[in-house]
């Protein structure tokens, strides 16, 4: 009975969560929030840019890149475009809050997975 009504009162919970999640105008507020939403779509650059960004204005930089390494595994190959936004992103990041060093890692990085032609224009945009 015990039990019953836990798995009651865990699937109230859940209803609750997806109806805020389906909300146009609801706004992740945490980083679990951004996980249920990355789990949903998890080849959506903008939803993982969205994360980094969350965990950047948190001055959470290693957080940050940590979803971005995840977000590489994680999107589909097929889906160029969006890795080249995380990895684009992951340049800044880079150029912004870390060394000469680790820039040069993660370019040589995207360049490997990406048309370096594309990696080359936006580092020489930065």
């Amino acid at each position: 009975m015990e039990r019953e009504m836990e798995n009651q009162k865990a699937e109230k919970e859940v209803s609750h969560i997806e109806q805020a999640l389906m909300d146009p105008g609801w706004q992740p507020e945490s980083a679990d929030d951004f996980d249920r939403l990355v789990l949903s779509s998890p080849n959506s650059s903008i939803l993982l840019l969205q994360c980094m960004a969350f965990h950047l204005q948190a001055t959470e930089i290693e957080t940050a890149r940590a979803v971005a390494e995840r977000a590489l595994k994680t999107i589909s190959f097929r889906e160029e475009q969006e890795k080249l936004n995380v990895q684009v992103t992951l340049l800044n990041v880079e150029n912004t809050y870390d060394s000469q060093e680790s820039l040069t890692k993660v370019f040589k990085w995207a360049v490997q997975y990406n048309e370096p032609l594309k990696v080359f224009l936006h580092l020489a945009g930065i």
